[in-house]
Parts: C-alpha cells; structure tokens; sequence
C-alpha cells in the first residue's frame, strides 16, 4: 500500500495547499463528495484499516489517525464495490466490483483488470465475495467461482458448479483446512469439493451437502474456525436466517434462538465474529460467546462486517456510522471522512462558496417519489445534513426538489416539496413551513391539501418567486416581509404541471412546463399592481418561440443575457429574451457546431439536462447519457467532455451543475456528486485586492498558478523585475492562470515576477507579485 499512501499524499498536499489560501482543490483537479458513512466491509494491511463503502475506500492509519480517500479520482476503475480483501504477503489490495471489474492496489500502483467484465458470461455477472487462500484470490461470483492469481495479476480459472456444469449463485467460500475440502455456499445450498483435486472445473467434482438441514435452500455464508464449520441459512425474510455447524461428522443448528438476518460470518484472529442486522456477536475459538454488540456511545449499530486488528482492537463496518472503532460500549469511535449521507442528488444551488443538494421526489412522468426530506450543504469545506432524524420540522415532509438560496444570506434556503409546499431553513433550523394555509400557495386540483412546488429562484431584490404545480394560480411570490402574493396566467396556463423557474435579466420569469414548452410572466417589476403584468406561453411555432424538441428540461441566463434551454433534441437559445413581449424576433435558435469539416447542431442527439454558465461566459452542459461537455461562450467550440471512459465523473447521467463562488464546478450525478476545479471565477464589478496562489511557488510545483480577483475578462501581463515580458494571457472571467513558462514553454527562473492587470476598456489596472523558488 505503500504507493497508495504517496498518491495519496501528494493529492491531499495539493488540496491542503489551496485550501489554506481558501481556494478549495488546484485547479485541474477533482474531489469526490460521496457517502462514507455507509461502509460495508473492512479489511487491515500493516499499518492501515481499509473501509469499503459501495462508493469508493478510504484508510485510517493505525498510527497517526489520518484518513485517505481513495476513489476514482486517484485510481480505481468504477463504483459499485462489491467486497474487498487484502494480501499481507504480496501487498496487494483486492477490490471487487458488482459489475466484475477488479482492482489490484500494489507498492507498484493500482492495476485495472476487466477480463471479466469484458466476457460474455452466462448467468449473474456479478462478483459477491472476495475470499484469499494461498496467493490466489477466489472470487464467488453470480454464476461460479472465478480464480484470480493475484501474482501474475491473470484470471486462472472458473469454476461453473453447477448441476450439468450450469451457472450458480455462489456468495462465499471457505477452506476447511482438517480435511481439505473448500465449500461454496450457494442460492441452491451448500456445496463441497476436495481442494487437492487437479481440476474443480469439472462440475462433477463438486457435490450438495445433502446432510445439511434445508440443503436446497440459499446459503449465504460459509467460515471455518479451528475445526468447525458454520454455514448460514438465507431466510425468506429478515428474521428467518439459520445458522448451521459442523463439527466434522455432523451438521445441527447452531445459535437456532438467533434468528435476525446474517450479514457477515468471519474469523478474526482467533475469534468468531458473527454481524447481524443490529449487532454483533463475538465468540471464542471454542464457540463461547464472549461479548454482544448492541449500542454504540453515539447510537445504534448497523453492522455489515468487522474484523479484530492486530492491536486486538475491533473494527466495524457500519452501513450507518461509517468505520466504527469499539474498544467497548461507552469507548466506540465513529471513523468516516466528510461527505453527504446519500448519492441522491436531484438540484442543487450555490452561494458563495456554499452549495446544497436536495434528493428529489418526482420521476420522468412527474409522479411522487415519496422520499424523505433532505437538504445536504457543502458549508465551510463540509458536508452537513439536514434532515427528519437531526432536525425538527422536516417530520413527515418528503419529496424536496427545488432550492433557492437568499442572496443575501448563504445560509438561508428555501427547499421546496412536490406535495407539501416550501420549508424555510435558517442556519440549519427549519423556522417556518410554507403551503395553503398560510400563504398564497394553492392546492392541486386534483388533490385538496397537496402543495406541489415545482421551482424557486430569488429576484434581486430578495423576492422569493415559485411555480406552483397545477394550482388554479400557478405563481407565487414571497416578499421580504413575508408578505404573499400568487398569480393567475389565464388563459396561458391554469392546473397544469410546471416545473424549474428562472429569472432573467430584466426580471421576467420563465417558467417550465411538462409538456413542452415555456410560460413567461413579467409583472413589470410592480408586484402588486396586477394591471401591467404580461404572460406569454411559448411553443414550437415559428415566432411563438420555435422552441426544439419535445421536451424542455433546464433553463439558464448567461453573463450576456442570452437565454440558454437544454432540450431533448440538444440546446436551444433566445438571443434576446427581454423581445418576448414585444413585436421583435424572440425565436430560439441552435448554435452550429463544425467538426471534421461537418457542421451539426449543438448536441442534437443528446438529451440536455442541466446548464451552468461559469465566469468566462463559457457554457457547461449536463446530458442524459453522454456526461458534460464544456462549450466556449458562443456554444460553437467544444473545451472539455468528461465523461466516465476518460475522467473521474461518477457516471454519465447529470441530473444537475452548480458553480461556486472560487470556480468549483460541481456535478450532481445518477451516482452521486463529484466536483472540478475549473479556471474561471466570477469577476466582481469593482477590485480592491488580487489574490495569486499558490504564493511562493515552491520547488517542485507544477500545477496551475492562478490570478484571481480581476475585472471580467482582463488583460494579464506577467513580467520580470526588470520589465520584461513572460507572459501573457486574458482572464477566465475574473481569474487568469499561468503555467509558470514563458511562451517559449521555458519554466521561469527563481525571482520575484509582477503581474499587471488591466480592464477590458484600459481604464483601470491592478498590480501584484509572484515569488518564483525553483
């Protein structure tokens, strides 16, 4: 592991470095932001406890305390981890995927193997269990056994066991070393084979335990211990699971008043460790019990493995608290490196340098989900959750997907339900509860009491704006006062289904509707004189609109004013929004992409699910099936694709991007979130400081150096001492970056560099300096 702990290293120096300068991660670089509180299973190597979660690992160092992530980002494969094993002799770390990819993580580095994952294979492809005898690993797949020579890195064997040579559910393995007979425990019982035998890919050289009780039934775990055998039972339900045990001449029923769902069977130095579903009990080599787990100081134990350490401490893989370090009842210590609770992220929004995810709780066909209520918040560089189980007024409320965050206080949400109206959160205390008996919002018409909020956004003058899903009144707005006001779009739009809301420029609300389609309300900025409001649907017609697709599915305003749709034929744009109420041309057109010679339309065979637009104007585009592409301004030259064949991205459906204040460009994934350290920032209309980090650059450093805190777009000369020009370069809104070479691609001598900034117009310049140690 040894390597591992250097990549490792080397990523979290780079992170610290930036983040004492407040800047998150460098620039080029990715962070994960995944659930490890779920941890599933726990392995140890010499120095470290390695944690699995189905997300990604992470290392606590027995040591010194610290934790390490260890992801996609800095070198597996995949999600979806399935098991994890560790080789003490040959260092390596095996890790299996559902999906039968595997990792092995060496003092050489990481290697991807998909011999697997790239055969067709019949039955369930699909690896459950990671089992280590001797140098081999043995993997129990969803259709046999698959032998891995962890050496020689190279699949060595399989084993199809069953009847007639047919695929079979195998969960575990285990050796019984007194006989040498290796067992398989299967979803058709248990079976057995001489481990000394030249070829156990001969189906016929396994049989069923036939003196097992219930031997054609599910067995979901096999473990020796000394000279016993103890098999488990897979239940129907949750409280119906059997363990058996063989003593060497017979099986009977062992623990038979335990009946709660097994989750893991495991010896650990000299002791057998027995995880159900709410705890854990410990026996002597002698199959004494010496100890039940039913409480930890901080809750209630969701166990799914555990293992002994070599300094006799017990470590447990929570699905709940994370890696759970118990030395006793009152002494438990929950482990887990930061991160939300769940993957589930439907919107997200960004403030300053905050940014909170909600999970949803509508599908495709705008029907209730009936998920509990969420709201997860990167505050500070740290994951909080606000939720029913830690904070009071989310009781009963489900279905959150929409946040608007108040412009003037990061801390402020507004979170609104598809069937109970708007909570209002206030530093993590939900302070009020918004729906139709106590504000504008109205009922559905189609159901009496439920408050469907399809989209929030915040005017600038602090008015809180939602569409209210097929309500008679489909718009609602909420004054700084707490005042309300709602509004009839007869005869555009009354009790239909409406979704994301958007303000633009000049005020005018946009707002989305299910079956195509856009309504756009201006209320001439007089929210209570209802005499000069205008409202408008736009369709697919020519001069209405001429709006693409069938679908529209995302909105954003661009530092132009343009108006931005992501639609299901690709993206659209309405060059001058504020002409819809007016005689001028309004209509949508599609930026034209040339590659190769060909000129096509932007993304027209994608499905556009979410646009953000960074500081340099350029455009960041979510899809369904295709990840993210990043476009220049104009939306006519690709920058970036990331997508999960060539970048960390989790997965390739982005249901949502939001950009914070520094330029971190975070992705809401099918898989969860993960973010990218872009090399625009937002410009700020007036400048009093530029901030250059890092600052010094040290020996060694190669990264990104970044200039941040200019006018939009700026002109950026670096010289040297003398006058001399380096470099030259414009801003990314208000951000420049340099590599640290001159345009000769010659790195810069130690010395003192200065850095002059000037405006777009020449009026205005800034100056600041750069320590170059090499």
């Amino acid at each position: 592991m040894r390597l591992q702990v250097r990549i490792l290293c080397l990523i979290t120096a780079l992170a610290g470095l930036a983040e004492a300068n407040g800047q998150g991660v460098p620039i080029g670089y990715w962070r994960d932001h995944l659930p490890y509180n779920q941890c599933i299973y726990v392995t140890e190597t010499s120095t470290q406890i390695i944690c699995a979660t189905s997300h990604s690992l992470f290392a606590y160092n027995k040591a010194d305390y610290t934790i390490e992530r260890i992801s996609k980002i800095n070198g597996l494969s995949d999600l979806g981890i399935s098991h994890i094993d560790y080789h003490a002799p040959l260092q390596t770390l095996v890790v299996a995927y559902a999906n039968t990819k595997i990792d092995l993580i060496t003092p050489k580095g990481i290697f991807n193997m998909g011999d697997i994952w790239r055969k067709t294979i019949p039955g369930n492809k699909v690896i459950n269990r990671v089992v280590i005898i001797g140098k081999r690993a043995y993997l129990a797949c969803g259709f046999g056994i698959v032998v891995l020579d962890i050496e020689k890195r190279e699949i060595a064997d399989t084993w199809y066991i069953g009847p007639g040579g047919t695929a079979l559910n195998v969960n575990d393995i285990a050796l019984s070393l007194p006989d040498s007979t290796i067992y398989a425990a299967t979803d058709n019982g248990l079976y057995k084979a001489s481990f000394s035998s030249s070829n156990l890919a001969n189906f016929a050289q396994w049989n069923r335990e036939n003196l097992i009780p219930n031997t054609g039934q599910p067995f979901s775990e096999v473990e020796t211990i000394g000279n016993f055998l103890i098999a488990n039972r897979r239940g129907a339900a949750n409280n119906d699971d059997a363990l058996f045990l063989f003593t060497g001449n017979n099986w009977a029923p062992w623990q038979s008043s335990e009946t709660q769902k097994v989750t893991r069977v495991r010896a650990s130095r000299n002791k057998l460790l027995v995880t159900r579903l709410n705890k854990i009990s410990v026996y002597s080599s002698n199959l004494t019990l010496s100890e039940t787990i039913q409480t930890y100081r901080f809750g209630n134990p969701s166990p799914n493995d555990a293992l002994y350490s070599s300094d006799g401490i017990l470590y447990i893989a929570d699905v709940q608290s994370g890696l759970v370090k118990y030395v006793s009842s009152s002494q438990a210590e929950s482990i887990q490196p930061g991160g939300p609770p769940i993957t589930s992220v439907y919107s997200m929004a960004s403030a300053g340098n905050n940014v909170y995810t909600v999970p949803g709780g509508r599908n495709s066909s705008w029907v209730n989900l009936f998920q509990n209520a969420m709201v997860n918040g990167f505050v500070d560089n740290k994951w909080v959750s606000y939720n029913q189980w830690n904070t009071s007024g989310f009781g009963g409320v489900q279905d959150v997907l929409c946040l608007a965050v108040d412009p003037a206080d990061n801390q402020r949400l507004m979170a609104g339900s598809w069937g109970m109206g708007i909570l209002e959160i206030n530093k993590g205390l939900v302070t009020k509860r918004y729906d139709h008996t106590n504000s504008t919002l109205q009922s559905s018409i189609f159901l009496q009491g439920w408050v469907c909020i399809g989209g929030l956004a915040f005017d600038e003058k602090r008015n809180l704006w939602a569409t209210n899903s097929s309500a008679p009144n489909l718009l609602s707005v909420m004054k700084p006062d707490g005042s309300w006001r709602s509004f009839s779009l007869n005869p555009v739009a009354s009790g239909i289904d409406f979704g994301g809301l958007l303000i633009d420029q000049s005020g005018q609300k946009w707002c989305l509707v299910r079956n195509h389609g856009l309504v756009v309300f201006n209320d001439n900025n007089t929210i209570d004189n209802v005499a000069d409001d205008k409202v408008k649907r736009l369709s697919g017609a020519v001069g209405n609109g001429a709006l693409p697709g069938s679908l529209i599915l995302c909105l954003a305003v661009d530092l132009d004013g343009q108006l931005w749709m992501g639609t299901n034929e690709g993206v659209a744009v309405i060059r001058s929004p504020e002409n819809v109420f007016s005689t001028s041309n309004f209509d949508a057109y599609k930026p034209i992409v040339v590659e190769g010679g060909h000129a096509q339309y932007l993304l027209k065979e994608e499905t556009v699910t979410a646009i953000a637009v960074d500081g340099a104007n350029r455009k960041w585009f979510g899809t369904d099936r295709a990840g993210v592409f990043l476009m220049t301004p104009d939306g006519t030259k690709q920058i970036l694709n990331f997508n999960e064949e060539n970048s960390p991205i989790l997965s390739n459906t982005i249901t949502s991007i939001t950009i914070d204040k520094k330029g971190e460009v975070f992705f809401g994934t099918s898989k969860g979130v993960i973010s990218y350290r872009a090399e625009a920032t937002f410009a700020q209309p007036e400048q009093n400081d530029v901030l250059v980090y890092p600052n010094p650059v040290r020996p060694g450093y190669m990264g990104a150096i970044a200039i941040k805190g200019l006018w939009r777009d700026s002109e950026v000369r670096i010289t040297d001492i003398g006058g001399n020009l380096v470099y030259k370069t414009r801003a990314f809104g208000g951000q420049a970056v340099w590599n640290g070479t001159n345009h000769d691609g010659r790195r810069a001598s130690s010395g003192v560099y200065l850095v002059f900034a000037s405006d777009q117009q020449g009026t205005k310049t800034l100056v600041a300096k750069i320590l170059f140690m090499q």
